[in-house]
């Protein structure tokens, strides 16, 4: 069954079900696979489910329903996990604080309201300064692990967060829009960081943007290492904080 095929039978189930139609308020359909971008042989579709309040009936129909699908990267929020009670976004789903509002924007509704179109283009980077460095933080801890050769040595999870990561770097430094990053492809990303990382590190980075490609160690520590130290640098301009003032 093809993704497309996929995603509209599990929104069809999700919605016919009456216990959780009784909480539904939205399913949408994120990521690479939802613009057709830069997919590998293991991209999962990543599927948000959101409900107006937490409820066990609507709990138990979605993992029965859930669990005749595979391949899904699902998460679950309820509207208190977007909006406080003043209406004001308070958004938080997992490790993603509101940096990743406009990704979710940019997906495609599957089912009930387009509950982040207010949102869509109008947060300014400075509004998600706070999470955008939370979330590089959180890369740069995996890859320093995977730059080491951990993890499986077949599979494209370096290369996915290389490039998940060089995304938000851009977005950090003011060269990528919140409101594309979602649309951007990997080539588009590798010419935009020829701006920020020298040429060794973009090779590693071109060769990354390619799924299929396995960068050794050498290479790896390479492009980690420049990632790490480009981030020191736009983080104190962008913060107005120069790293060379701390100890």
């Amino acid at each position: 069954m093809s993704a497309e095929a996929t995603v509209a039978s599990l929104a069809a189930a999700i919605a016919s079900d009456s216990d959780i139609a009784a909480r539904l308020v939205s399913v949408i359909w994120i990521g690479s696979h939802s613009h057709g971008l830069d997919l590998h042989s293991g991209s999962d579709l990543d599927i948000q489910v959101i409900l107006d309040e937490p409820d066990v009936l609507a709990t138990m129909a979605l993992a029965h329903v859930l669990a005749g699908f595979s391949g899904l990267d699902l998460s679950i929020l309820y509207l208190k996990d977007i909006w406080d009670d003043s209406g004001d976004l308070d958004f938080q789903d997992g490790t993603k604080g509101p940096f990743f509002v406009p990704v979710l924007a940019s997906g495609r509704v599957l089912h009930g309201s387009d509950v982040y179109a207010s949102l869509r283009g109008n947060l300014p980077p400075d509004a998600v300064r706070s999470s955008l460095r939370f979330t590089i933080r959180e890369y740069l801890g995996r890859l320093r692990v995977m730059a080491l050769g951990q993890g499986n040595p077949g599979d494209a999870q370096f290369n996915k967060y290389v490039m998940k990561l060089a995304k938000d770097l851009l977005v950090h430094a003011g060269l990528l829009d919140l409101a594309e990053m979602a649309q951007t492809p990997n080539r588009d990303l590798v010419a935009l960081a020829n701006q920020i990382l020298p040429p060794q590190a973009c090779a590693v980075l071109q060769r990354a943007s390619d799924y299929t490609d396995r960068i050794d160690i050498a290479d790896r520590a390479l492009v980690v290492v420049e990632l790490d130290r480009i981030f020191d640098t736009i983080d104190g301009q962008a913060t107005g904080t120069l790293s060379e003032t701390w100890p």
